[in-house]
């Protein structure tokens, strides 16, 4: 959260953070709304439901100065590929060690990093996805990274509006 607070910050786009780890009373309920609200346009691929809390759904609007809601999830797994049979051939053959030990198991293991980071932009007046995606990338889970990535978001987003 705190990453994509700093990276808005940075490209000049206001946030208002609902964050699950310091919630209040009415944050929760707000995030509760919010997740329902979600829930529904899932359900229904076909159809653009009416938000059954509308007006609940227009009082964080009108709380934030905005329509436009942003739900990111970020999943983030380990799973180097390393070929154990191979380490243990090239330690046998040992001109093969030094290019083992430096090359690939390093390689491998910066590449074993996967995670994903996906974006859902909705507006709670039309109930519709504005926009969405889901970024992948080998690269380890950290706040800078996750940083870059929405910094570039937000560009790109006021860029189109």
């Amino acid at each position: 959260a705190d990453a994509i607070v700093e990276a808005a910050d940075q490209a000049g786009t206001m946030t208002h953070s609902i964050d699950k780890r310091n919630l209040t009373t009415e944050s929760y309920n707000a995030r509760s709304t919010l997740i329902g609200f979600l829930n529904q346009l899932v359900e229904e691929d076909d159809v653009t439901p009416f938000p059954i809390d509308y007006l609940e759904l227009k009082k964080i609007a009108d709380y934030n100065g905005t329509s436009n809601v942003m739900f990111t999830v970020v999943d983030h797994t380990f799973e180097p590929d390393i070929n154990l049979y191979g380490v243990l051939l090239s330690a046998l053959i040992y001109p093969t060690l030094p290019f083992t030990l430096t090359l690939y198991i390093p390689i491998k293991l910066m590449s074993g990093n996967q995670t994903r980071l996906t974006v859902l932009l909705m507006d709670l007046d039309s109930g519709e996805f504005k926009a969405g995606n889901i970024f992948h990338f080998n690269e380890r889970l950290t706040k800078h990274n996750i940083g870059n990535r929405m910094y570039s978001l937000f560009k790109h987003l006021s860029s189109t509006h």
